[in-house]
């Protein structure tokens, strides 16, 4: 506050240069007024509410998701000088977080709520549960509850490709000469977005069981990408396991590796990360920013 008042006090350079303000106001309303860049919050919603909590990273799993997004933001936002980002995650638990964010919305927190797509090309239509996330947004009528998913199949696609190829379950893995190939390619050919990694099931790779549902155009999305490794795939094809995946412990692995974070912190820096990604990150960052530091 000190600082606040000297650098700002006599030039009124504080109201001038934020993006966001926020007015207090004296009536008894729980309404969040949003005008431009005034945002009028009134003392009755400051003291019945819990919106001065730190806000909740809701995620389907809050050991695995809950670490790697609050590790993610706090890299990029230590290394752009963005200050303290501290975030809480919420467990979810996959098909009960709509019930588990309808008990905070009840609770008046401000709640992030970050599900995967499970698409498996860029024209595919995202799995039901951000669409049952976001009516069960509108429904409550909370304007401090957001969500987003990351514009791939699932989150372990933000960690590059470079780094999974670095950890123990890319060790002999028959998929990376063929994921090598068509990133090379895809790097050569300055193509940042929409990129094979980005929808490849890192989890459980190309399997039958999830082609045999795919469209024509999804296909041969997939086939023009896969031609570069010099493989095609139809929808009849039976190989359970046509390419295969890394497993379910990609994002355990990053956490338990110091030089697997450094590494992961030196990619999501790069043009092409951040051209695909970027969007993404800064949309949901700023709820996560300006935390108070804690002294114990």
């Amino acid at each position: 506050m000190i600082r606040l008042e000297s650098e700002y006090s006599q030039t009124g350079g504080l109201p001038k240069e934020d993006t966001a303000i926020i007015r207090v106001l004296t009536r008894r309303d729980s309404r969040i007024e949003v005008l431009g860049r005034h945002i009028g919050v009134s003392l009755d919603l400051f003291s019945n509410t819990e919106i001065l909590e730190e806000p909740l990273l809701l995620v389907e799993n809050a050991q695995s998701d809950g670490w790697f997004y609050s590790f993610l933001f706090s890299s990029i936002s230590a290394k752009r000088g963005r200050g303290l980002c501290r975030v809480e995650p919420r467990h979810g638990g996959g098909d009960d977080i709509v019930g588990v964010l309808e008990t905070c919305i009840a609770r008046k927190r401000v709640v992030v709520t970050l599900v995967d797509s499970d698409r498996l090309t860029p024209i595919s239509v995202g799995n039901n549960k951000m669409k049952l996330v976001r009516k069960a947004n509108r429904r409550s009528g909370w304007p401090l509850s957001v969500c987003d998913t990351p514009p791939c199949h699932e989150m372990e696609n933000l960690v590059p490709f470079p780094v999974v190829l670095s950890m123990q379950c890319a060790l002999n893995n028959s998929a990376n000469p063929v994921l090598s190939a068509i990133c090379s390619h895809e790097e050569d050919s300055k193509s940042f977005r929409n990129r094979f990694w980005h929808f490849f099931d890192v989890k459980n790779g190309v399997v039958s069981e999830k082609v045999h549902k795919l469209t024509a155009d999804e296909i041969s999305w997939l086939n023009e990408k896969l031609n570069i490794s010099g493989i095609s795939i139809s929808p009849d094809f039976t190989d359970n396991k046509y390419i295969p995946g890394y497993g379910s412990r990609v994002v355990d692995q990053l956490k338990a590796d110091p030089d697997l974070q450094e590494l992961f912190q030196k990619h999501v820096h790069d043009i092409d990360w951040r051209t695909a990604f970027d969007d993404f990150a800064e949309g949901v960052l700023p709820y996560f920013m300006g935390a108070t530091k804690r002294i114990t």
